[in-house]
This record gives structure tokens, C-alpha cells and sequence, in this order.
């Protein structure tokens, strides 16, 4: 379908439930058997990745549903008992006994996984490697870790939270590292843009929880300018880019509980795959 030598990474934005598009996506990737080489993925975007590299079609969407509707994973208990409304051990540990996650597959596979969080001291995206960490599992939690929702994730001397406030579409990375050919897999509808609706209120409790860290208040109070950046690098005109996104916005909660509403999104993914699919082949030939 594509030259061999040709070296091919995969993008894909998070956005919780909105990641339920994405498992679509690679789902049909997966079908078509389309090779890659890394794939370099943001909040759900790193939680589908590992699906994708595990080789496990439908699971990513599966684990969604059974995710977001789990009072082990988001419930005021939590609060009270873990100090954080959203508890990942549930994803990496009790979804695996109904769920099981190939991680075999997943270690063994040639294909690497790049996993962007944001540094608390430094404000800025730091990139986790499958190929050089050790507990590649406390990286996408730090990665999908929502400020306020849950506590940020301790990785060596450093507190992470969610990649999507310094590198929330980390199309440039993979440009860097060289990569021929490049597809990416957004959450919003192509032309989206973040405007800055940041309250005054939050604004000081941004302030408060988060004075030790400075820079890490500043990436917050600017992540729409980030986002914006991201999305103009997505649009340029690049013969080594494709893009798959939405054609509707996806109009979902955070952490969508609804069944219904999360098929209707994963079955547009679906429908914009195989709408792009000759142009994708195009793009690899």
C-alpha cells in the first residue's frame, strides 16, 4: 500500500469523551493494517494509543464505555476517600479484570508511543517514550489527569497533569523527529478554535491551589493560545500531513456517561474514515 522504507507517525489529540471519535479511527486503522512507526498521543489520545499498539480493535471504544460509567473511576467517594474525583487505577487495574489489556502485544510491538504531560514546575510539555520509561502507565495518567478532576501524577522529581495544556496536538513533535508522513486525528472540527473563557474566579483558584507553581499557572491561564498555535501548524499547507477530524462538533460531556450519545460519535468516526479512505491511501502510496 506504501513504500516500507517510508516512516509513518500518528497524532492523536485528546479531549475525554471526545476520544471516543479517535477509537474509530484507529479501529479502522487497525483494519486496513496500516503500519506505524510512533504514535505520539495527548489524554485519551494516549489511552487510545495503547489500544491501537495492543492491536486490540474495539477495545479502546469498550473501555470508554465502561470507564465513564464506573463509580470506581469518578464518583464523590473518591473525593473523600482518594482526594481526587477521577481515579486512572481503575483504568490500568480493575477495567483489565472484565477488559483484558495485551500487554505483550503492547511491549513487544515495533511501534512506539510518545506521551506528552505537562511539568508543574516548568509549565512546559515533557515527552515520555514506551521505548525509554520504565512505568510508561504513570505517564498517560499523568497525561489524562485533568487539573482539579485529579492529582497530579509523580514521575522522578516532578508533578505532572494533563498534556493537553502544553502540547495538545503535538503535530510539530512528530515534524521535528523527521517523520515522512504524518497522520492526525483531532477531536474538534477542522477550523476550531480555543477562545480564552477562563473566569476571574477560577483564574484565583488556579492561583491558590497551584502558587508553588508558577509556570504551571501561566500554562493554564494561556493553554487556549497553545491550542490555537497547535491547530494553525495542523492547517498549514504540508504534503506529509493528514488529517482526520469531526465533521460536526462533538457534543458530549467531559466524561460522557451516555451510551447512546458515545456510539453515535464512535459510528461518525467511522463514516469520516471511510469517507477519506482512497485520500489516505493516496497519501501513503
Amino acid at each position: 500500500m506504501y513504500d516500507l522504507i517510508m516512516k509513518i507517525a500518528l497524532v492523536l489529540q485528546g479531549g475525554g469523551s471526545r476520544g471516543i471519535f479517535t477509537s474509530a479511527i484507529i479501529d479502522k486503522l487497525l483494519e486496513e493494517n496500516i503500519k506505524i512507526d510512533k504514535v505520539f498521543g495527548v489524554s485519551a489520545g494516549a489511552l487510545n494509543a495503547m489500544n491501537f499498539i495492543s492491536k486490540q480493535k474495539g477495545r479502546a471504544k469498550e473501555a470508554t464505555l465502561l470507564t465513564f460509567k464506573s463509580k470506581e473511576f469518578t464518583s464523590l467517594k473518591n473525593v473523600i476517600v482518594k482526594r481526587t474525583f477521577v481515579d486512572f487505577n481503575y483504568y490500568f487495574n480493575d477495567l483489565n479484570k472484565i477488559l483484558p489489556f495485551d500487554e505483550k502485544t503492547f511491549k513487544e510491538s515495533p511501534t512506539d508511543l510518545c506521551v506528552v504531560a505537562t511539568s508543574l514546575t516548568t509549565g512546559k510539555a515533557c515527552y515520555f517514550l514506551k521505548s525509554e520509561t520504565q512505568n510508561l502507565n504513570e505517564a498517560i495518567k499523568a497525561s489524562a489527569s485533568i487539573p482539579f478532576a485529579a492529582k497530579p501524577v509523580k514521575i522522578n522529581n516532578d508533578l505532572y497533569l494533563d498534556g493537553g495544556d502544553s502540547d495538545p496536538i503535538p503535530l510539530q513533535k512528530a515534524i521535528d523527529e523527521g517523520f515522512d508522513k504524518i497522520i492526525v486525528v483531532l477531536t474538534r472540527p477542522y477550523g476550531f478554535r480555543k477562545l480564552k473563557t477562563i473566569k476571574k474566579q477560577k483564574q484565583k483558584l488556579i492561583e491558590v491551589v497551584f502558587k508553588k507553581y508558577q509556570n504551571y499557572v501561566y500554562a493554564l491561564k494561556n493553554s487556549h493560545q497553545n491550542y490555537n498555535t497547535c491547530v494553525e501548524e495542523v492547517e498549514k499547507e504540508n504534503e506529509k500531513v493528514f488529517v482526520f477530524a469531526p465533521s460536526e462538533e462533538i457534543n458530549l460531556k467531559h466524561l460522557e456517561k451516555n451510551k447512546e450519545k458515545l456510539n453515535y460519535y464512535y459510528d461518525l468516526g467511522k463514516k469520516v474514515f471511510e469517507g477519506n479512505k482512497k485520500k489516505l491511501a493516496d497519501f501513503l502510496s
